[in-house]
Order: C-alpha cells, then sequence, then structure tokens
C-alpha cells in the first residue's frame, strides 16, 4: 500500500532588504516522523519564476518531504520559498514602493535571496541547496555574484529549473532569441487580465495553455494565494493578475539581468555542483537558451543535465511529482559526496 503523502507545517516570515523593499517567504517542515530526521542537515530554498509565486512550488516540497522519510534516512531538515517583492502576497507590503517603479528583476530578487540567507533564520552550517525555476534561477545565480570569495558562496548545490539566462553574445547573433524577447514583452500587454470573479477567472485559464496542463493543485494554489487580487478601488468588482502585465512586461524587457546571471554562472559552474532540468517540450524559451547552458555546464563533471517528460517550460506547474523526483535524486548525490568528504 503507497504511503500518503507527509503533511507540511508552513510558518510565514517577513524578509526586509537594504532597499526596504519586504518579501514574504514561508519555511516548510514535515509533522511526520520528526524524530527520524534529527540528523537531517540539508536546507532547500525556492525561487520562482516571473508571473508566478512562492506557493507554487508547494506541491514539490510535499513530494520531496514524502520521498525523503520514504528513503528510511531522511536528509531534509527544511524548506524555503521566498516571493519576489512584486509577486504573490508580497505585492501588498510594497504596494508604495510600486506606485513609483517598477521593482521587477532578477537583481531585485537575488537580494532577497541573500537577505534571506544573511537574516539568521538559515543555519549556514547547514547543506544549503538552492532551486530556481526561470527567472528565479538568475536571481539565485545573481545571488552568488554577492561574495567576493567563491569559497563563501552559501550554496552546497544549485538546481535550475528551465533556467532563462542567457549572455550579450547569445542575444547579439541569434535573431530567434531577439525575437522572443520582443514577443513575450508584447505577449503580456494583450492577455487577458481581469475577471469577474476568481471562479471565472479559473474557468478561462484552464481552458489556456500552459494553465490548461498544469496540475490541480496549482492552479488552485495560483487563483487563490498569490496570482489574483481585487480590482483597485474605482475599477469595478472582480479579480485582476497581481504582478501587473505592464510590470511582466517590462521584466521581459529588461534583459540585463539574465545578461548578468550568464556572466555569473561561467565563474560558478566550476566550483557550485549544478543540475538543470528542462522540459522534453521545447513550448518557450528558444532552444538556443538551453543549448547555450548545456554546454557551459557539461564542462563540468559535477553537473548534470536532465529532461522531464511531458513537461514544457512551466514544469514546475505541470509536473510537480515528476519534477520532485528528479530534485531529490541529485540532493542525495550532493548529500553522499559532502558527507563521504567528511
Amino acid at each position: 500500500m503507497s504511503m500518503s503523502r507527509v503533511h507540511l507545517t508552513i510558518e510565514p516570515f517577513i524578509l526586509t532588504t537594504r532597499a526596504r523593499l519586504r518579501s514574504r517567504a514561508n519555511r516548510y517542515t514535515a509533522r511526520d516522523d520528526a524524530a527520524a530526521r534529527r540528523g537531517a542537515h540539508v536546507t532547500l530554498i525556492f525561487a520562482h519564476g516571473l508571473g508566478f509565486h512562492k506557493e507554487h512550488w508547494e506541491p514539490v516540497i510535499q513530494e520531496l518531504f514524502t520521498t525523503d522519510i520514504r528513503s528510511g534516512c531522511p536528509v531534509l531538515k527544511e524548506a524555503w520559498s521566498i516571493d519576489s517583492p512584486d509577486h504573490g502576497q508580497s505585492v501588498f507590503l510594497n504596494e508604495e514602493e510600486l506606485r513609483h517603479q517598477s521593482i521587477s528583476s532578477c537583481g531585485t530578487y537575488g537580494t532577497v535571496i541573500s537577505t534571506l540567507i544573511h537574516s539568521g533564520l538559515v543555519d549556514r552550517d547547514d547543506k544549503i541547496v538552492f532551486i530556481g525555476h526561470s527567472a528565479g534561477a538568475s536571481a539565485g545565480v545573481i545571488s552568488t555574484s554577492y561574495y567576493e570569495r567563491r569559497r563563501d558562496i552559501p550554496y552546497s548545490s544549485m538546481i535550475f529549473v528551465e533556467p532563462m539566462m542567457y549572455s550579450r553574445e547569445l542575444l547579439s547573433r541569434n535573431v530567434d532569441v531577439q525575437n522572443w524577447v520582443i514577443k513575450a514583452s508584447k505577449a503580456c500587454l494583450s492577455r487577458k487580465d481581469s475577471w469577474p470573479s476568481i471562479s471565472a477567472a479559473k474557468t478561462f485559464l484552464s481552458s489556456k495553455s500552459p494553465w490548461k496542463l498544469w496540475d490541480p493543485r496549482v492552479l488552485d494554489i495560483y487563483v487563490t494565494l498569490g496570482g489574483l487580487r481585487q480590482l483597485p478601488s474605482g475599477a469595478g468588482s472582480g479579480v485582476t493578475l497581481t504582478l501587473a502585465k505592464t510590470a511582466q512586461s517590462a521584466a521581459y524587457a529588461n534583459v540585463e539581468p539574465h545578461h548578468d546571471a550568464s556572466e555569473q554562472l561561467n565563474n560558478i559552474a566550476s566550483y557550485i555542483p549544478i543540475q538543470a532540468i528542462f522540459g522534453t517540450r521545447v513550448d518557450y524559451c528558444p532552444r538556443a537558451i538551453q543549448d547555450n547552458i548545456r554546454a557551459l555546464l557539461e564542462k563540468s563533471s559535477n553537473n548534470q543535465i536532465e529532461f522531464i517528460e511531458d513537461a514544457g517550460h512551466t514544469v514546475v506547474q505541470e509536473q510537480p511529482t515528476r519534477l520532485a523526483q528528479a530534485l531529490y535524486g541529485f540532493i542525495q548525490r550532493d548529500f553522499s559526496v559532502i558527507q563521504s568528504r567528511l
């Protein structure tokens, strides 16, 4: 008989960066078998992609803890998932700042990740594994650039799910990448972004790609826990996207953070073990971006490339169970290598 999924304990926190931007973060631990995980020393830090929010990772996190307990030798101590300051429920903490500027960028998100690392909430003696999806992967890489010495970087390993970082050189020579940046930015402005109710929004989204491909758990999370908000006063009744489509469009057009991440990845790819996970369905980022990242990571035998069947760019949302299995295999390998060196 199969084991049911573990129940998660969720503790909310608010992080404040030096720029006085605030972000909500959740700490997840497993309620089950607490005695067995007293010796667990792996902490996971998750970052979401553009237009998503921290709770999108919850089905993956639950699957990871369930797999960990089933292993009979748990290594996972806790997991953290963090909002970018203008995503999810964190939007309401920064409304004054959002009136004056668009703050959505991988660089800003990177400072939030670094804020968590230095907050005292995370035990720096743990084995810290960073896991980022899409633009969240870029944010994680940028967060490593804040350390002058490579040995001070806090991550024992990093995992990128459908990363979208790309170099200046690739953008300048590849027409597909150039066209994709323009198309992605423009597409945000033309998308439907208001509905009379959450129920109406869910019905609409569940009939359109990519949302109709999502695991039902994630779609429910998107419409109830941070993807939508009430329309502003004076705009009538109903709901709209939490991340304004103008802000999302501007984020796609802002290519510099992805260039910075690509440059920094060159600096760390031979030093920190990295796993890159892609969906087998190339339905969003041009293949040239994937090929460029693979070519860089394959220079080191410490790195690993893996593909998830029946998934595209939104693999976190489409295949949380399969993704968790791939993540756990790499986490176990990394933890075993570290333990063998002690």
